[in-house]
This record gives structure tokens, C-alpha cells and sequence, in this order.
């Protein structure tokens, strides 16, 4: 029974509410979001067996009600200055992961994913964006495997938005793929999303996500990011390496040859602050500045998309938990790690050697990728 149903049977305002408090609307609620719903409906509900009472039109209100219905588990934010047509809707329970790769590291982006699901009892949905002609074999990759399950979309991304706007010297031709600063328009790619989790798919996770997920920002700190030099081993963590402190715009923005690198291949984000702030904006202008004067170093230290991250976020983050964010390697020292992260030349899925990578391998249904699984696609 739905709430309209309650509202049309009961025979009294008293019975409508106690009716309420057995409703099951959508998915399963938190304690505080079904107290508010359940509040919500009862006045509601009471207030329109008042109007049947008087001979009001009840039958005409089901709209109304449909749309409670719909949003039972969301909250919705409208950031100052944003059209209203575009509020961001925040979900309660839901965990939201992007995953951006081409169909070379498709076997990085199913095996983060399998690792994910299996590991966490709570709902997720992925966003995978990947170029116009990979599409396909990632759809059906997923919707032929043991994965066919899970909630997804698949975002096209359009090179074009980067045409003129950045360069790369590193020799890892991964790190000039544009697919590697498509993470800087994330309110683009995702315009009703109010928060999520960004992870490179060279990663592995052992642990809840919904622990990364619950990570508090705020709205001067949009993001959450792991501090090189938090690590206990003595990583690449100097700034002076990704930055080139010579140049009078680096100079100009006022951040300490002693800062500690951030690494962002994986982050929690606040999307609605990331509007407000108008990050998008802002790491466009360091990449695009960069086109035309040295703003990060030569080579693969200031490749890629590590330089504008920094340069944005150097005073505008959350430290994530370095156990979120292990370094390739460097988990056997830490056996508290709940996600491992292979960001360097080497990935697990070009050797099968790593025994816990091959865990949560997803074979190619179609066959046309190797796979470090021997067993069964689904």
C-alpha cells in the first residue's frame, strides 16, 4: 500500500497516521530519514483526509504525493547563484564511485569494481565515463559478467571540452590520455550527483566504502585527499617536484615550497561546494596557463593532472586516511590498508602476479581481453 492508498481507505485522520508508520516507500531508509518521512506523510496525510472531509478533490492530489514518494531517501541542496532546474539531489544511503578509463584499463575498472561490491554491504552506484567508441565493450562486460547486477551509467566524455587546454612531457603517454583530467569537470559529468568518491582504476579495495563515503567535508573543504607526506615511508612527497616555483604564477598563488604533495588518484568530493567554488573553472585556468608557461616540472613528476589538483586544493582539503590511498608496495608494510593503489609504470593486470588482485579479476566475456581469472565469467 502506498500513501495514496492509505489516504483514499482510511476512515479517520488518527488511522491515516497510524497507517504511516507501516509504509515502505522505496529503498530501505536510515532511522532518521524514515522518522522524517514518517512525519512528513502524517501531516500530510492528515491534512488531506481534512480536505476529503470537507468534500476537497483528494483523488486529484496523487502528483503530490508521487513526488514525496520518489524523494523519500534524498535531500536536495541549491547551492547560492545555481538554477533551481539543476539542484544536485544528495543521497542518504547511496554510495557514489566514478571510475574514468579508456578500453585499455577496462580490466583495472572491473576489478576495482567486483572488489567494491564485494567487500561492502551497502548500495552503490558506479559512473564510469570512457571515450564514445569504448562504451560498448565496458556495457557489456559488465552486463555479461558477474557484475550484471550492479547499478551503473556509462558517461561519454567529450574530448573536445579540452581541445588547446593542456600539454603533457612525461613519457607515459597514460598521463597525457584526456581521459586523465576529465576528473576536473565532475559537476559537468555529473549534474545531480551531491557527492563522490573519485578513484583511479589501478586501485583495489579491501575495506567498507561506505567509511570513505562518510568522510565529512565542508564548504571550504570540498574534497578529501591523501597528504604524501602522512605516509610513514619517505614517498615523492616534496612539491617542489610537481611545481616549478620559479615561475611568477606559481609564486603569485602563495603556496609553500614545503607543502606536502596531494595525490589524487583517489578523493572523496562535495559537488555542491564544488560548484560553489567554481573548481572546474579554477583547474582549467592552471592546466590552460600551463599551455602557454611552465607552471608544473618537466617530466612525469609534473604530468598529468597531479600539478592543477594541487594548485587548487594545496589549502582546500580534508586529509584522507592514508589507509584509503596504500601506495603499490607499500600494503605489506601496513596491513591495515583498505585500498591499494598501483599508481605506478606497472599495473597488476599486465603481469598476474599479485595473487590478491587476481581475487577479484572479471574475465572479458567476449574473450577478447586477457584476463588474470582463469575461472568462469559469471
Amino acid at each position: 500500500m502506498n500513501l495514496l492508498q492509505v489516504v483514499q481507505t482510511a476512515s479517520s485522520p488518527l488511522t491515516c497516521v497510524r497507517r504511516c508508520r507501516s509504509l515502505r516507500i522505496g529503498v530501505p531508509w536510515g532511522r532518521k530519514t524514515r522518522q522524517r518521512v514518517i512525519v512528513s506523510a502524517a501531516a500530510l496525510c492528515v491534512f488531506l483526509m481534512l480536505v476529503s472531509l470537507k468534500g476537497g478533490p483528494v483523488i486529484l492530489l496523487p502528483h503530490l504525493i508521487n513526488t514525496l514518494e520518489q524523494r523519500v531517501n534524498r535531500t536536495v541542496s541549491t547551492p547560492l547563484g545555481m538554477d533551481k532546474t539543476s539542484r544536485r539531489l544528495v543521497d542518504l544511503d547511496t554510495v557514489h564511485v566514478a571510475i574514468f578509463a579508456d578500453e585499455k584499463l577496462f580490466p583495472g575498472v572491473v576489478t576495482l569494481t567486483n572488489s567494491i561490491v564485494s567487500n561492502t554491504a551497502s548500495p552503490v552506484t558506479f559512473h564510469f565515463v570512457t571515450f564514445p567508441s569504448n562504451a560498448t565493450l565496458l556495457r557489456s562486460w559488465i552486463t555479461g559478467s558477474k557484475l550484471r547486477n550492479i547499478t551503473f551509467e556509462i558517461v561519454e566524455f567529450p574530448v573536445s571540452i579540452l581541445n588547446g587546454k593542456y600539454r603533457s612531457s612525461s613519457s607515459r603517454k597514460e598521463l597525457s590520455n584526456p581521459l586523465n583530467f576529465a576528473r576536473f569537470y565532475l559537476q559537468t559529468l555529473f549534474p545531480k550527483v551531491g557527492k563522490i568518491i573519485y578513484m583511479d582504476c589501478d586501485c583495489l579495495v579491501l575495506g567498507n566504502i561506505k567509511e570513505l563515503y562518510n568522510i565529512q567535508l565542508d564548504s571550504h573543504h570540498p574534497v578529501s585527499l591523501l597528504r604524501m607526506c602522512d605516509l610513514e615511508e619517505d614517498f615523492f612527497s616534496d612539491i617542489k617536484n610537481l611545481l616549478n616555483f620559479s615561475n611568477p604564477d606559481v609564486i603569485k598563488a602563495s603556496i609553500s615550497s614545503d607543502a606536502c604533495i596531494l595525490n589524487n588518484g583517489v578523493f572523496v568530493a562535495d559537488l555542491i561546494a564544488w560548484d560553489q567554488l567554481n573548481i572546474s573553472q579554477q583547474l582549467e585556468y592552471w592546466m590552460t596557463l600551463n599551455t602557454r608557461s611552465p607552471i608544473y616540472r618537466e617530466g612525469d613528476a609534473g604530468a598529468g593532472s597531479q600539478a592543477p589538483m594541487n594548485m587548487v586544493f594545496h589549502n582546500r582539503n580534508i586529509p584522507l586516511p592514508p589507509e584509503w590511498n596504500m601506495l603499490s608496495g607499500r600494503h605489506k608494510l601496513n596491513l591495515t590498508a583498505k585500498l591499494i593503489h598501483w599508481n605506478g609504470r606497472r599495473k597488476p593486470w599486465m603481469s598476474c602476479k599479485s595473487l590478491l588482485w587476481n581475487q577479484y579479476s572479471v574475465p572479458d566475456p567476449s574473450g577478447r581481453v586477457k584476463s588474470c581469472e582463469s575461472g568462469p565469467a559469471a
